[in-house]
């Protein structure tokens, strides 16, 4: 856009064009060189996480990327639930075997003590 304006510009057509919209890329010019190093940043960044993962940066698009990623972030988690739920199912079935191993070991003791109360005389 600011290339077209400078144009027209240059070239002496035009204009009311370029006088209505000067101001305006006056205003905007600011913004759009940053938008645009921010989108070099964005695609130098995406280039760099291609490379650390091993893709194909001109094969692959930001979209496939971030699928593919957020596929393995869900993974990710299903798996620790999965596993902190198998400790959990394991916790509390050692939790259950101690506590009949103790209920068991209460009632050999109870018995022992009231056998140990009668005398055969």
């Amino acid at each position: 856009m600011v290339a077209t304006v400078k144009m027209a510009n240059d070239a002496g057509n035009d204009h009311v064009f370029v006088e209505k919209l000067s101001p305006f890329l006056g205003r905007v010019s600011e913004t759009i060189d940053s938008i645009d190093e921010r989108n070099q940043e964005a695609n130098l960044a995406f280039t760099e996480l291609c490379v650390y993962l091993g893709e194909d940066p001109n094969a692959t698009s930001p979209d496939s990327m971030f699928k593919e990623l957020s596929m393995f972030v869900n993974l990710v988690d299903s798996t620790v639930t999965k596993v902190r739920e198998a400790e959990e199912r394991k916790r509390k079935k050692a939790e259950r075997e101690t506590k009949r191993k103790l209920k068991k070991k209460s009632s050999k003791s109870s018995m022992s003590s009231t056998e140990g109360g009668f005398s055969s005389a």
